[in-house]
């Protein structure tokens, strides 16, 4: 079964009918770590927010237009890696903003930071309006100090600048009113991010989490979307209650898409002693068996198709989700072979 659309929502899977299907064994080839068998993982849902932005109707001649860049975050994947307690951009930039707002006036005109919900955002940029750009230059400096010292394990590549730029290179509408830049700040400020909780029951695993992994202004809003996981349904549940509550107290429309349940382990299986076995004899070692903080489609299809008994296995994928990512050949010749193995007992 070859589905598509799985990295934005599993859609194919959504839609997938097993009616044609007679088979109970999934052999799922979805992972990214050569010796892993992977029996269980996270629920998720997208939460998308679109706070209202209302903008003034003239641009004062002797402002000055600066430009805030936050570049050279670590990022990852939004799941695999949100317990590495790694910055992400949107957040950062959120809070260099709202600092600067206490010693400094001025207009919001773009804010802008990350392109997929699964990854955590490298960069984020903002472009403002001000009457003392010298000051934002040396706000700018001294967060960038405080922020370097504070991911200086996690993000040690981090670089935050302010410079003027011309007003052809600044967007072509007028700032946002201060009133609903505050809304916005204190909304953005208001919802939490990264992990929420780790699993009362297997040392190590986050049970609960969510990142804002999408967020760019147009004139009439500021969008984002947040993927929340957990592989409780109930705690899913009320994270996401919770992000449509505050959005609903701030006047602020929000919608989910791309739910998908998670995939609970099963303590027994047949299929998954059997690939342990033929591990053990391929490699000469035991594999690792656990669960994830990540989405697969396991659980979706072992919804679909009562007593599915599914494992989730790939070669070595390092960096996923972001531009250092690479692939193993080695690891994808040995995961190939015991690929064979595993569908010539099965």
């Amino acid at each position: 079964v070859f589905t598509t659309q799985e990295e934005t929502g599993m859609d194919g899977a959504q839609a997938f009918d097993p009616a044609p299907l007679k088979g109970h064994l999934l052999l799922n080839i979805d992972s990214e770590a050569e010796g892993v068998l992977t029996a269980g993982c996270a629920g998720g849902v997208v939460v998308k927010l679109h706070i209202p932005l209302k903008r003034r109707q003239e641009t004062p001649q002797n402002a000055s237009f600066v430009r805030l860049s936050l570049a050279g975050l670590t990022g990852g994947h939004s799941g695999a890696m949100i317990s590495c307690g790694r910055a992400n951009a949107d957040v950062l930039m959120t809070r260099i903003l709202r600092e600067l707002s206490r010693g400094c006036a001025f207009g919001l005109l773009s804010f802008s930071g990350g392109n997929k919900h699964n990854a955590i955002p490298r960069d984020a940029e903002a472009v403002i309006l001000t009457d003392d750009p010298e000051t934002v230059r040396q706000t700018a400096e001294a967060f960038a100090g405080i922020l370097k010292a504070e991911y200086a394990a996690t993000d040690p590549e981090l670089k935050l600048t302010a410079e003027e730029i011309d007003p052809g290179q600044a967007p072509d509408f007028p700032a946002v009113s201060a009133s609903d830049t505050k809304k916005a700040l204190a909304l953005l400020s208001s919802i939490p991010d990264g992990v929420q909780r780790m699993d009362p029951n297997l040392e190590g695993l986050v049970e609960t989490s969510l990142n804002l992994g999408v967020l760019y202004t147009t004139r009439e809003e500021l969008y984002t979307e947040y993927l929340l996981r957990s592989s409780s349904n109930s705690r899913l549940e009320e994270l996401k209650e919770r992000i449509l509550f505050l959005a609903a107290q701030a006047g602020t429309p929000a919608e989910c898409d791309g739910a998908y349940p998670a995939w609970r382990f099963v303590p027994e299986s047949a299929f998954r002693d059997k690939m342990v076995r033929i591990f053990r004899e391929q490699y000469k070692k035991d594999p690792l068996v656990e669960t994830i903080h990540a989405g697969l489609e396991c659980g979706l299809l072992a919804e679909k198709i009562p007593g599915l008994d599914a494992v989730s296995i790939g070669p070595d994928i390092p960096d996923i989700h972001t531009p250092q990512e690479k692939l193993s050949v080695s690891s994808v010749q040995r995961t190939y072979a015991y690929i064979r193995k595993i569908l010539e007992e099965s």
